[in-house]
């Protein structure tokens, strides 16, 4: 992988990145909307990602779930220890009760290692967690 810098590599073939040290996963953060508008859905995206001057590491697009028949915000989070999830989770919320919607649930779908789990939204504290990696 010439020309690309040791301390930041990307793995697509396994959904993770570097930074020199142990490789982190890929989290992919989902938010259903009580709401089938997607246009809501793109709204709070466009607020919340970084390329729109919103929250750190994180990529959001709105879409239109037709198996759910509701509006979703979907995200990529490239450094899940370094974002503020309750924060994130919040504005998410604040952004949906301005537009007249809610949540109506959300999910991480990706490795999240045991240490980081204390990072998980406190709305993650009512539902069980699968999947946890000792490592």
């Amino acid at each position: 992988m010439e020309g690309l810098p040791i301390s930041r590599l990307f793995f697509a073939s396994h959904g993770r990145w570097s930074d020199g040290g142990r490789a982190e996963f890929l989290i992919a953060y989902n938010v259903d909307l009580a709401t089938s508008d997607v246009e809501i859905a793109r709204e709070i995206a466009t607020k919340i990602r970084e390329s729109s001057g919103g929250f750190r590491f994180v990529k959001a697009m709105g879409l239109f779930l037709d198996s759910a028949k509701c509006s979703q915000v979907s995200m990529n989070l490239t450094n899940f220890a370094e974002i503020p999830l309750d924060d994130l989770y919040k504005t998410i919320q604040d952004e949906a009760a301005r537009r007249g919607t809610s949540i109506a649930e959300s999910e991480l779908i990706g490795f999240v290692r045991r240490p980081r789990l204390s990072r998980l939204p406190s709305s993650f504290a009512a539902r069980g967690i699968r999947g946890v990696a000792d490592y």
